[in-house]
């Protein structure tokens, strides 16, 4: 019943705006919660935009627009920054073991096959929670282009103290650090 009230409510609070790179804007808060609104997959706002959206507005992208089944297209260098880990500190970098290499050469035959998952935390943290591996191998391999899907938590922190996480700064008008 719960997720149904949820499900519900997601419709009701949701802004039929649908953002994309270069003509985004933020849904209006809602006193009564999350407001919802659409990006166009093929030309998402910037990650910033989209953080700085659900700090100030409790705004989220909606999962009809961006799921796992439907992810947003980001360029892969963009994306290095919201990095978790540093190459040098992903596991199967440090382990050695070759089971880098065999992902690496995985995509490179298949493609990447699951999406890489950005975190965002009403706190203004933001990174990728999943698939750092991935895309260090499509920063190698040389691909332009990565599959996202996002979750927005209340706060996000990082797992480790190598870990990192990048903090959107709400006060400046184009929401970058």
């Amino acid at each position: 019943m719960k997720l149904l009230l949820e499900s519900w409510r997601q419709f009701i609070n949701e802004q039929r705006i649908t953002n994309s790179r270069g003509d985004f804007t933020c849904p209006e808060k809602d006193k009564y919660g999350s407001v919802y609104y659409d990006v166009d997959r093929d030309n998402p706002p910037t990650i910033e935009e989209i953080a700085k959206c659900y700090v100030l507005n409790n705004a989220k992208v909606t999962e009809r627009s961006v799921s796992g089944l439907k992810p947003a297209l980001y360029d892969t260098e963009e994306l290095t920054k919201f990095r978790e880990y540093d190459k040098e500190n992903l596991r199967a970098v440090q382990r050695d073991d070759g089971s880098f290499e065999e992902l690496k050469a995985d995509i490179k035959e298949n493609g990447i096959k699951e999406e890489l998952i950005i975190f965002f935390g009403r706190n203004g943290n933001v990174y990728i929670g999943e698939g750092n591996h991935r895309h260090q191998v499509a920063l190698e391999l040389g691909i332009d282009k990565i599959p996202v899907r996002f979750i927005f938590w209340r706060n996000v922190s990082g797992n480790s103290s190598y870990s990192k996480v990048y903090k959107v700064d709400v006060s400046s008008e184009d929401g970058d650090q």
